[in-house]
């Protein structure tokens, strides 16, 4: 099964991606490394799912992008059987500061999520 995880370097989409890759499924991860949470840490999930992937049958790949980019994630969509949407900007008080951004990632980047699985094959969106 080919699965594209956003967010995939992430707490919950990290997980998500090893399970996936050590299952034996081809997994392409979406993130861009976005500094709120420290990056160190989503660069060892990464390499996790890397060393992963090099111990069994499925396969990795990352793409540093965003979820606001249309054209990104419809190709990437367009790849793939399944999609687990973990991508989110985090924090409740910089949301206060800066609401735009928050809504551009979340409600307007899931919606780039949903167009693009409208308009491919895909078999679900979680």
């Amino acid at each position: 099964m080919r699965i594209l995880v956003t967010g995939g370097a992430g707490f919950i989409g990290g997980y998500l991606a090893e399970r996936f890759v050590a299952d034996g499924h081809d997994v392409v991860v979406l993130d861009n490394f976005d500094p709120f949470y420290d990056t160190r840490i989503k660069e060892h999930t990464v390499e996790v799912c890397r060393n992963r992937a090099s111990e069994g049958d499925g396969s990795y790949r990352l793409v540093e992008g965003d979820v606001r980019d249309t054209d990104l994630v419809t190709d990437l969509v367009a790849e793939v059987d399944y999609v687990y949407h973990q991508a989110a900007q985090a924090g409740v008080r910089p949301s206060v500061e800066n609401p735009r951004k928050y809504d551009e990632v979340n409600v307007d980047g899931t919606l780039n999520v949903l167009d693009a699985a409208r308009d491919s094959d895909v078999e679900r969106v979680v």
